[in-house]
């Protein structure tokens, strides 16, 4: 179950659970961190693994501020 303070940032898998002693993948933490920026979308990334992933944008977002590497 998710805690609902963090709702607008942590959501869970798709099958509605919360895993807290799973790691975290880079794409997990970019979607995270993108929720907290407000900033429109970004196209152009350096990562070459990310096209079509479903963080793309969220990764993409990330490294636009230098907080991704």
């Amino acid at each position: 179950m998710i805690i609902k303070h963090h709702d607008a940032y942590i959501t869970g898998y798709e099958d509605g659970t919360f895993r807290p002693s799973k790691s975290i993948t880079r794409a997990e933490m970019a979607a995270i961190v993108a929720r907290f920026i407000e900033q429109s979308e970004v196209n152009e990334t350096n990562f070459t693994d990310v096209r079509g992933h479903w963080a793309e944008a969220a990764i993409t977002k990330v490294q636009a501020y230098s907080m991704l590497f």
